[in-house]
């Protein structure tokens, strides 16, 4: 697992994303939902539909559910946000208010 913060960034689901979106969407359904509700990102999107296909339900799309902007810190993994921002993501780690990667 590459922990690596997306943010906002519209990327597609990589085949282990695809694959836990399956084994996801197996879970959830066995939980006879009554609506999916997702952000309209692709990643998110593509989870939501491996859902759908099994429920039958439409998708409706909501960009206020989309992750947290997190400037530049978008794309990178937390080694290199560190090595990068060590100060601004110790404090963040700690729980203080940091706007990430400004």
């Amino acid at each position: 697992m590459e922990q690596r913060f997306q943010g906002t960034t519209d990327i597609e689901l990589t085949e282990t994303g695809l694959a836990q979106a399956r084994r996801a969407a197996r879970l959830l359904a066995a939980l006879s939902p009554d609506a999916i509700i997702a952000s309209d990102l692709r990643r998110a999107a593509r989870t939501a539909d491996e859902l759908a296909g099994l429920t039958g339900l439409p998708v409706t799309h909501y960009e206020g559910l989309r992750e947290t902007y997190a400037g530049k810190w978008q794309g990178l993994t937390h080694p290199e946000i560190l090595d990068r921002y060590g100060e601004q993501y110790t404090a963040w780690k700690r729980g203080e208010p940091v706007r990430r990667g400004h």
